[in-house]
């Protein structure tokens, strides 16, 4: 008798504790961060991505173009880079994590809103259409998206203008006391694709 109550014990936690509720399994299936298919390179530079720090009570999308993935201290790593200026910036420092997510080709309207909005003055939630769906870790993500990428912030790191080894490419970038931005290093703990 002990050894099933024990077994449904763990049972119950495990339900209670996985990362994926039963609704958003419907929409979505888990996958290791081997298996994402494509162009890392072209989903940054040319899909974009919309990062979302912040939890259930406040959070916010924005749309990057900067990022890299990849092995570094042997954990799968994503690395985004965020403007000490902008709305998500707070987000991002008060976050243990974060999530990128990679919308549908039909939905690169709400990139370029997200993109072009500050959450500072404008609901992008409700004008965008986005359907939050927040994960276990308080994570937020969206209906909409194809692809999603869930990290725990490692390491974060202020640009330092100093720091190039190229002088000529510092000023293209940090014009007229530009704000900089900061490097965070996310652990890769979960990445979901639609189904």
């Amino acid at each position: 008798m002990k050894k099933m109550a024990k077994l449904t014990l763990a049972l119950l936690l495990l339900v209670a504790t996985s990362s994926i509720s039963n609704a958003q399994a419907n929409l979505f299936r888990e996958v290791s961060p081997q298996e994402i298919e494509g162009n890392i390179i072209k989903k940054f530079q040319e899909d974009w991505f919309l990062l979302t720090a912040g939890n259930k009570a406040k959070f916010n999308p924005m749309t990057i173009s900067w990022g890299t993935m990849g092995s570094l201290w042997n954990k799968p790593v994503v690395t985004v880079y965020v403007r000490t200026d902008r709305y998500t910036f707070t987000l991002m420092e008060n976050s243990k994590y974060f999530t990128l997510c990679a919308l549908g080709p039909n939905d690169k309207s709400i990139l370029q809103y997200c993109g072009t909005r500050s959450g500072r003055n404008v609901n992008k939630i409700k004008e965008s259409g986005l359907k939050p769906i927040f994960s276990n870790t308080g994570a937020v993500y969206y209906e909409q998206a194809v692809l999603v990428i869930e990290c725990k912030k490692i390491y974060a790191q202020k640009i330092n203008l100093k720091k190039f080894t190229d002088p000529f490419f510092a000023p293209k970038i940090y014009h007229d006391k530009s704000p900089l931005h900061k490097m965070y290093i996310g652990e890769i703990v979960r990445c979901y694709v639609k189904k």
